[in-house]
């Protein structure tokens, strides 16, 4: 992990530039994908560590583990993992700048209160949405899967992505 980690600080710039919009970001995850097959946990590292510099949104993470070719991965634990750490990043965000506002209200600086009121509100829109999209991926495709005529009482794939799904909306309900 320390090696790629360490490539990934080097070329942060190439990569960031990589990742400049959301068709960028889902190419820098599932070249990270394929250059991870032998170590989930180094995959799960390395997108959380490109969360943290902002180089990957945490919608276009959740996107990703519901594309196509992620979609036999769902009964693993890592992309779920991963889901839930962009819902923590997302949601320790609005923490950070509640502690602001709150700094900003004893200060009495009406025009970084106003500030900091209206990021605190773009980020919450920005949680919101995410909740909203990880519901609706799931239900996506779960839908597919009775479509396919699949028998969902003998199918570990649905209880699986069902059961991770419900796991994480309890978690940050």
């Amino acid at each position: 992990y320390s090696h790629k980690s360490a490539l990934f600080e080097r070329f942060r710039p190439v990569v960031s530039s990589l990742a400049d919009d959301a068709d960028g970001m889902a190419d820098v995850l599932h070249a990270l994908h394929s250059s991870c097959q032998d170590s989930r946990q180094t995959l799960v590292m390395l997108v959380d560590k490109l969360l943290a510099t902002q180089v990957l949104t945490a919608t276009a993470v959740v996107r990703w583990v519901f594309s196509p070719t992620m979609s036999s991965s769902l009964t693993l634990s890592f992309p779920w993992e991963i889901c839930d750490n962009a819902l923590s990043k997302a949601v320790v965000r609005i923490g950070i700048i509640k502690d602001d506002l709150k700094e900003a209200e004893e200060d009495g600086v009406s025009d970084r209160i106003s500030r900091i009121k209206a990021a605190l509100n773009a980020e919450t829109d920005v949680v919101s949405d995410l909740f909203s999209l990880l519901l609706q991926e799931s239900l996506d495709v779960l839908s597919e899967r009775l479509a396919s005529g699949s028998d969902i009482e003998d199918d570990i794939w649905f209880e699986s992505v069902l059961g991770n799904t419900q796991s994480l909306l309890r978690k940050f309900h």
